[in-house]
């Protein structure tokens, strides 16, 4: 990745973290599962933080994206805490 800038360099982190957490989602639907909560998708990615410093929980960085993500239309949480994805999110899916 040498030779790109560090907006590149970000971009590609995110649409990345976005791609694994869809495909966590996905997993998660084809086990039947009713969802997944931040804290168990940020353990899994293994993007927990050490230590909740000030007001930011430890499963910050994930529960960020999956409000991105719905506000894309891509992943809902109906039930409280379990994020799924939605049609589009699944048509994403098959996209990529």
């Amino acid at each position: 990745m040498e030779g790109l800038r560090p907006k590149q360099l970000a971009q590609k982190g995110v649409s990345y973290i976005e791609k694994a957490i869809l495909d966590l989602l996905f997993e998660a639907e084809m086990n039947h599962q009713q969802g997944l909560g931040p804290t168990e998708i940020s353990r899994r990615l293994g993007t927990m933080l050490s230590g909740s410093r000030g007001n930011y929980p430890k499963d910050g960085i994930v529960a960020a994206f999956l409000n991105k993500l719905k506000e894309q239309g891509l992943v809902n949480n109906i039930v409280r805490g379990d994020w799924r994805l939605t049609e589009m999110g699944r048509e994403n899916r098959r996209d990529d």
